[in-house]
């Protein structure tokens, strides 16, 4: 979605999301984030601005606290 101020583009609105996610125990997540086809194993802590992107057939593990 997009806003147009003086025939520019001059603000855009995106989601976050939290998407085809493995998880373990004790994951704490603060938005916004993306994080898609990944693990998240126990005792996790994933900050902000946080994006995951799957590699080949591979996973991410995230952050770990």
């Amino acid at each position: 979605m997009s806003s147009v101020f003086k025939g520019r583009v001059s603000m855009k609105f995106l989601e976050c999301a939290v998407r085809d996610v493995i998880y373990g125990i004790n994951v704490r997540i603060v938005k916004p984030v993306n994080i898609y086809e990944c693990e998240l194993r126990d005792n996790v802590f994933v900050g902000p601005f946080v994006e995951s992107k799957r590699q080949r057939s591979t996973v991410l593990t995230l952050i770990y606290w």
